[in-house]
């Protein structure tokens, strides 16, 4: 509705419109697919289509739209996600040793931002290296009983934290 109602906007002020693609599509393709006119009236009023990764531009393809779709990566703020960031605070809080390879997974707990394949490939991780940790931090998600669920299964191996502050991020990253 917003992309509409921007379309709208951008053809009655004539004005640029930019569009950002995030991939919504592989949510909800049916609901997409039934709504494609609108979508392609979003597409079309768009002088520009942007993304954040190569995995999200391409979920137009889905619907069967072939459009250039620019991708743009995030910047990363420095000053916040630093290598000076001291990661003993989130180890020792969840019992992490400074031997410990710690693999993160940080997103939404859902489907959508590829967290059942880390959990279907948890056993085959874990089995590899003793001194391995994961650590799930997120929104929690339909998927986030099926993550607490592993960490029950792989007691101290496996750590789910949701609705982690943002500024408690850092710290997260740096422990891994």
């Amino acid at each position: 509705s917003a992309g509409l109602a921007s379309a709208w906007a951008a053809d009655s002020l004539r004005i640029p419109l930019l569009t950002t693609v995030f991939g919504e599509i592989y949510a909800s393709p049916q609901f997409h697919r039934r709504r494609l006119r609108e979508v392609r009236r979003i597409v079309d009023a768009s002088r520009v289509l942007l993304s954040c990764s190569h995995h999200c531009a391409r979920s137009l393809q889905l619907l069967g739209l072939t459009v250039p779709v620019q991708v743009v990566h995030y910047g990363v703020n420095t000053e916040v996600f630093s290598p000076e960031v001291d990661p003993k605070l989130i180890r020792a809080r969840h019992g992490l040793t400074p031997d410990d390879h710690v693999v993160l997974y940080v997103a939404r707990m859902v489907r959508e931002m590829g967290l059942h394949v880390l959990l279907a490939a948890l056993d085959r991780l874990l089995a590899g290296d003793p001194g391995t940790k994961v650590v799930i931090v997120g929104s929690s998600g339909e998927l986030r009983l099926e993550a607490e669920a592993h960490a029950l299964r792989h007691s101290g191996r496996v750590i789910v934290v949701p609705d982690v502050p943002q500024h408690e991020l850092p710290h997260y990253y740096a422990a891994a």
